[in-house]
């Protein structure tokens, strides 16, 4: 793997993940050397393989903090809640259902304490991990595990999308509310407490992807527009004359089949995942990527994930 774009530099000290963290933050060169020569010392330090799931799994995503838990998502049509520094025996702690058709997206709320999914059906729901332990019936497709595996059913699900809904991210800084993107073209904002949207913004493609930094800036991955940049608090009108549109249309992703964009911790940075192209990081006030990360074998012609 390189990286070609402003700015290099080599890390041969350091171990995968800290190589790769520095690269992505100063937009440097990795040496491809250096990740095989730490797969080849026997890969990563800590690993354990997962079973549970029986058709592709599309989503995973870890509780905030110390990342005790971690959900995951399939075209099984279930979320599984694992913990993470469980007995490597241990199946899942908790099957969600509901779902009707794949799961493409699942997020743990601010507080851990409620997990958020969406997908294939149309639908988002909404599932209180408290209560699924506390009253969720015995799965009866975990047998056999160290420990019993719990199956519950959403707390809430909630409808107002007419197509798949591609991804879900909460406001960092309020529990109850959240944002949907989705191929109906319409990015929504929703309020656990209520039933219906909040807001709406209305785009020229699919929405693929959408997340929320820490300073309430929205990226949002469009089939058509490319990544662009968003004002939370001013986008998201009531009708398309009390919405502001994007604060910044990024120049080489402009127009653009853009399947994912996440930002860093800090909200500087966005990463994008390009189709029939190679993934790219951005810093949130230029136009032009800070690095392109390119591989001999890499492709993205084909699927989302």
């Amino acid at each position: 793997m390189s990286l070609t774009g402003k700015r290099f530099c080599s890390k041969p000290e350091t171990g995968i993940c800290e190589a790769l963290h520095e690269c992505s933050v100063s937009g440097a060169n990795a040496s491809r050397s250096v990740v095989r020569r730490k797969l080849r010392a026997g890969g990563f330090a800590h690993s354990r393989v997962l079973l549970g799931h029986w058709g592709c799994v599309n989503t995973v995503s870890f509780s905030h903090g110390a990342g005790r838990f971690l959900v995951s998502g399939s075209d099984d049509k279930r979320l599984l809640l694992w913990e993470v520094f469980a007995h490597p025996d241990r199946g899942p702690v908790t099957v969600f259902v509901g779902h009707m058709s794949n799961v493409f997206c699942a997020v743990f709320a601010a507080d851990n304490r409620h997990v958020l999914s969406c997908g294939n059906d149309e639908t988002i729901m909404w599932y209180d991990i408290e209560a699924a332990r506390s009253s969720g019936s015995p799965d009866p497709n975990a047998a056999g595990t160290r420990a019993p595996t719990l199956s519950a059913g959403p707390l809430s699900t909630f409808e107002g999308h007419s197509e798949a809904i591609y991804r879900v991210c909460m406001l960092p800084n309020d529990p109850a509310c959240f944002i949907s993107a989705s191929e109906d073209r319409r990015m929504l904002l929703w309020d656990t407490r209520a039933q219906d949207p909040q807001g709406c913004v209305r785009g020229s493609g699919a929405f693929n992807s959408v997340d929320v930094g820490p300073h309430g800036l929205l990226v949002s991955a469009n089939s058509r527009a490319g990544m662009q940049l968003w004002d939370v608090r001013r986008s998201f009108g009531s009708t398309p004359e009390s919405s502001q549109g994007p604060l910044r249309t990024f120049a080489t992703l402009g127009f653009r089949d853009v399947s994912g964009a996440l930002f860093d911790k800090a909200g500087d940075r966005i990463v994008a995942t390009v189709h029939k192209s190679s993934p790219m990081l951005f810093s949130v006030g230029d136009p032009e990527p800070v690095c392109v990360f390119t591989a001999p074998q890499y492709r993205n012609h084909c699927t989302m994930k």
